[in-house]
């Protein structure tokens, strides 16, 4: 899902597919960048809808986004050039450590 907290820019249009018995399909393409939880993320973004006129409201959304965000590393070394400590943001770096506890696999080759 779009959590942005703040929108930069967009180039998202939405346009009127038709009307049939009272339904009114649309469709918004296009992609939009802004921050998340202080990173920049940018999507791609392609939506399907229908809009009952009679009852006013959405009756199917269909929503598909691709995001690519920015990511960053960052390390400390040691005087010998050893690194000691890495900082990733906006990865899935960690979702292969979360259950290294689980399984000796982990911790052979």
């Amino acid at each position: 899902a779009c959590l942005f907290d703040g929108l930069v820019k967009h180039d998202l249009v939405g346009k009127f597919v038709g009307l049939k018995d009272g339904i009114a399909e649309f469709t918004i393409a296009g992609t939009a960048e802004g921050t998340e939880e202080g990173a920049l993320a940018k999507l791609a973004i392609n939506a399907t809808g229908k809009f009952d006129v009679a009852a006013k409201r959405v009756t199917m959304l269909t929503w598909e986004q691709h995001d690519a965000r920015e990511v960053h590393h960052r390390g400390i070394s040691d005087d010998q050039g050893r690194l000691m400590v890495i900082a990733t943001h906006n990865t899935d770096n960690g979702d292969g450590w979360e259950r290294e506890g689980e399984s000796d696999y982990y911790f052979h080759t």
